[in-house]
């Protein structure tokens, strides 16, 4: 009962009650009086934004990070846990297993501050390389109209920081599934 109540709780404190911010969209807040005494103002913000020259590309954009996200962040750590499966090295396991989801203890500021050395325009190891190759460097970072090519690159070490932590899910799920077919 307890732990239903501690979900419960969650559910309502980080889901439902933020919802009540939604109503921002729709009025013309004023900080002295507050979102339920700040004016309507209907669709105007969302007139304004598919009006804009750039709401194509800023949705496209979106849609496009978002399916590197799931095409990449859902497979490994499952392809991930069955690699992990078939080591029969205990020892072995334990280490890779380890060091997979140490990523995850990392601060987001360490690991921005790391991409941006790898990217950087003059010392970045990937400009080296480009240059090596013959190419112009660039700032491949904060390139505007990189900004996709740098997701791609970007998006496998960021999936690989929550696939080794996500892959215990993976484990665990497996070998309850396990339990439950031995039990048969």
């Amino acid at each position: 009962m307890i732990l239903i109540l501690k979900i419960s709780f969650n559910v309502i404190i980080f889901s439902y009650i933020p919802m009540c911010g939604l109503i921002l969209a729709f009025k013309n807040y004023q900080f002295n009086k507050g979102i339920i005494g700040s004016p309507w103002v209907g669709f105007t913000y969302f007139k304004a934004f598919f009006n804009d020259y750039q709401s194509g590309k800023l949705i496209r954009n979106t849609l496009a990070i978002s399916s590197i996200k799931v095409f990449l962040g859902l497979p490994f750590p499952i392809l991930l846990a069955l690699m992990f499966n078939e080591v029969r090295n205990r020892r072995f396991r334990g280490i890779t297993q380890s060091i997979s989801y140490l990523p995850h203890f990392l601060s987001w500021v360490i690991v921005i501050g790391l991409m941006q050395r790898v990217f950087a325009p003059d010392t970045g190891l990937l400009n080296e390389a480009i240059r090596y190759f013959g190419r112009r460097r660039k700032h491949l970072f904060h390139d505007g109209k990189q900004i996709l090519l740098s997701a791609h690159v970007r998006k496998p070490y960021l999936a690989k920081y929550r696939m080794g932590f996500n892959h215990l899910f993976v484990v665990s799920d497996r070998a309850h599934c396990m339990i439950k077919c031995i039990n048969m």
